[in-house]
């Protein structure tokens, strides 16, 4: 997992279509680079997890 040019600590983002494939993975690659992250997605049974 390589982090964005622009380091996340202090940043927000918000994730549309984030249950699976690259919403998912956008998701907890800036939530490792230090973002806060809000996921949504018509699935929310599959946030749930």
């Amino acid at each position: 997992m390589k982090c964005f040019q622009v380091e996340g600590a202090g940043k927000a983002a918000v994730i549309a279509d984030a249950a699976s494939g690259k919403g998912l993975r956008a998701a907890r690659d800036l939530v490792a680079c230090g973002a806060k992250v809000m996921m949504c997605d018509v699935n929310g049974n599959a946030l749930a997890r």
